[in-house]
C-alpha cells in the first residue's frame, strides 16, 4: 500500500511538471520577431505580421496589411499542419514580404512554444517563423 501511495504521488509530480503547448499555442496572440528562409533573415516589413490561433482550430491574422484566416492541426507531440482558407487582396508596400510569409505558412510542420517565443519550422530546415507574444497596444 505504501508503495502505491508513492506511485501516485511520483505521477502526480510528474503530471504537474508537463506544459500543455497546444494550450501555450492558443493562449495569446503572436507577432513575427524572425522569419528564416533558406539559411536568410528575411528582412522585416513596416507592419509586422500578427497569428492567433484559436480553440476551434482555426489560425486568423495579418500578414503585415492583408488579413488572413485558415485552419490548423496539432499532431504528436510538436506537430502541426496550417491549412490555407483566404486573405484580403490588397495591394501593400511591402506585398513582397506577404506574398513569401502566406506561401511559407503551409510549409510549417513543426512548432516550439513557451511562454515568450513561438517557433514555427518546416520538416527540412529551410525555414524558421519566430514569434513573441503581442504587447497588448494599451500598455
Amino acid at each position: 500500500m505504501k508503495r502505491m501511495k508513492w506511485m501516485w504521488a511520483a505521477l502526480a509530480l510528474a503530471a504537474a511538471g508537463c506544459t500543455d503547448n497546444g494550450a501555450l499555442l492558443k493562449s495569446q496572440e503572436w507577432q513575427l520577431k524572425t522569419m528564416v528562409i533558406n539559411g536568410e533573415v528575411v528582412k522585416n516589413p513596416t507592419e509586422l505580421p500578427v497569428l492567433q490561433f484559436s480553440d476551434s482550430a482555426r489560425i486568423a491574422g495579418s500578414a503585415g496589411c492583408n488579413r488572413f484566416f485558415g485552419k490548423y492541426v496539432l499532431d504528436k507531440k510538436d506537430g502541426i499542419t496550417i491549412t490555407p482558407g483566404g486573405s484580403t487582396m490588397m495591394y501593400c508596400p511591402d506585398q513582397q514580404f506577404e506574398d513569401s510569409y502566406l506561401k511559407a505558412l503551409p510549409e510549417v510542420s513543426h512548432y516550439q512554444v513557451s511562454a515568450d517565443e513561438l517557433t514555427l519550422k518546416d520538416g527540412k530546415g529551410n525555414l524558421s517563423i519566430t514569434y513573441v507574444p503581442l504587447k497588448d497596444s494599451a500598455e
